[in-house]
């Protein structure tokens, strides 16, 4: 079925556990039966009047004697009726609405003024998670008990102790449930201290005694329904029209996914999220099949180049939607400001071409051995840089005019020196 106004993005949303506690729909044995509050002293469990004074037994996953014995536990309803020696031997899957009835032949000798109880407590996963919280349903306590507080346990006329009676919550009220049949009454939460505590001893980490009897977990996926919501900003702008230039072929296609990945139901839009065509697995149409405990995964193919998505998951009930955003336009690329090269990206010119290692060259045809130059010497320069100081006490250039006038004084100078010679030896001669 096709449906309009829907909208979608890319993500892969979490779309969380099924906490929805609408009101149990378990069957006490009697309908005024009644029982006494559930354990949330934690610090304390158990606490010693719990057993008999004289009973040696324990629960009966225990290593102490059976608390109590010849236990059966009928299923009817579903698939997995029949009747098993213990909560764990419960073959198939418990559906909503089947009902498990606990009997017994006896108990433990000594033991016959121990209470009895049979609950169903509300789980985050199928299996037992010793880090996650089980709690008993809602008010009113909804388990089934007999000892003291409640009505005593006695023989039927088949001779069998009981029945305790529950039933498996319909997936509204839990989606994943755990079955505690215990020595005394129901914690009200079986977790970690101190926001709740263990039946068995070897999960608290104490040498006291195991509570425990006999336990089921289960669970199924959540129904509920989820519509792909679609906006586009384009230019700033929020509208449900998306942008004009979608890449050809554009397709958004979200997928819901059980908890344990199992595929849902899928949800395809080929015209920018205008509308979605939903097939689910189930064969509903008009949303999409999810499971509260799984996730949808959203995909836009082709990609779209730049811009930005967001998305948000809300539920009432079991309706959910799904709010996906796609911006585009000219607000993703003034979202942030231009980046300065020169103080961010480029080095100054000096120090792009400091060697990390100083390096000596060396001129083969200059015979350097006797000096050793110090780190700043240049090894290619050795007459000084500084020019001399001009005036008195410097000789003229070669080849200038002073230079000329002072050769010819030169060569008078010998002239006369001849003549002078000459003169003296002639008047020797006189």
């Amino acid at each position: 079925m096709r449906s309009r106004r829907t909208r979608a993005g890319i993500a892969a949303l979490a779309v969380g556990p099924c906490l929805l506690v609408a009101g149990a729909t378990m069957a006490p044995a009697g309908a005024a039966q009644p029982t006494p509050p559930p354990i949330s002293d934690y610090a304390d469990y158990p606490q010693p009047e719990l057993i008999p004074e004289g009973c040696v037994a324990e629960g009966n996953l225990g290593s102490a004697p059976d608390v109590v014995v010849g236990t059966q536990y009928t299923v009817t309803g579903g698939p997995a009726s029949g009747t098993y020696a213990s909560l764990a031997q419960i073959p198939a899957t418990l559906t909503s609405g089947d009902v498990v009835t606990m009997t017994w032949a006896s108990f433990a000798p000594g033991c016959e003024e121990a209470g009895i109880g049979l609950a169903v407590k509300e789980s985050d996963a199928p299996t037992f998670e010793p880090s996650s919280l089980q709690r008993l349903l809602a008010e009113p306590a909804h388990y089934d008990y007999c000892g003291p507080g409640g009505v005593a346990c006695e023989p039927g006329a088949d001779g069998r102790y009981g029945p305790l009676t529950v039933t498996v919550p319909d997936r509204t009220v839990t989606c994943m449930y755990q079955l505690d049949a215990t020595l005394g009454p129901p914690l009200e939460v079986v977790g970690p201290l101190p926001r709740g505590t263990f039946y068995s001893s070897n999960v608290r980490g104490d040498d006291g005694p195991t509570m425990l009897i006999s336990a089921y977990n289960g669970g199924f996926p959540c129904p509920a329904t989820l519509t792909v919501d679609k906006q586009w900003v384009i230019d700033g702008v929020l509208g449900d029209t998306p942008p004009a230039d979608l890449p050809e072929g554009f397709t958004i296609t979200v997928v819901s996914r059980s908890n344990l990945g199992a595929e849902l139901g899928r949800a395809v839009s080929s015209d920018g999220g205008e509308s979605f065509d939903y097939t689910n697995a189930s064969g509903a149409t008009g949303a999409l099949d999810i499971a509260l405990d799984g996730r949808i995964e959203v995909l836009e193919d082709p990609p779209l180049p730049g811009g930005s998505v967001t998305s948000t998951t809300t539920c009432e009930g079991q309706t959910c939607t799904a709010a996906l955003v796609n911006t585009v336009g000219t607000t993703t690329t003034t979202t942030s400001p231009p980046t300065t090269a020169p103080t961010t990206t480029t080095l100054p010119a000096t120090t792009t071409t400091v060697a990390v290692l100083p390096t000596t060259i060396v001129n083969p045809s200059t015979t350097v051995a006797p000096v050793t130059p110090t780190p700043t010497t240049t090894p290619v320069s050795v007459l000084p840089t500084t020019a001399r100081p001009s005036g008195a006490g410097t000789l003229p250039r070669t080849g200038g005019g002073a230079s000329q006038v002072l050769v010819l004084l030169g060569a008078g100078s010998i002239v006369a020196g001849l003549g002078a010679l000459l003169l003296a030896r002639r008047g020797r001669a006189a």
